[in-house]
């Protein structure tokens, strides 16, 4: 019971996942290996960073999560691709 079973042991669980993922018992225990260092130097940082990241984890994710219906929501506002042209292009004209 205390043996030490050894890297390549994988239980019965895990070798259901890297069936289904269909993945090594080497690239699972590169993945677990990989998730447990992250784990660690996220909780060797302070509060601040950990405060900064994750801030900016939830910014980008929700700016690219509407960055795609901005377009929609223009031409909702009335806008036509040719008028939003003509204007960038006044502007920078202007800008000149």
């Amino acid at each position: 019971m205390g043996q030490s079973l050894g890297i390549n042991h994988i239980p019965h669980k895990t070798c259901h996942f890297a069936r289904k993922y269909r993945v090594t018992r080497d690239e699972y225990h590169m993945v677990i290996k990989f998730l447990r260092e992250l784990r660690a130097v996220w909780s060797r940082q302070h509060i601040s960073w950990r405060t900064v990241v994750t801030r900016q984890v939830f910014n980008r994710f929700f700016n690219q999560m509407t960055m795609q219906y901005s377009n929609i929501y223009i031409r909702g506002l009335g806008a036509s691709p040719s008028s939003w042209a003509q204007s960038t292009a006044h502007r920078a004209s202007a800008a000149r």
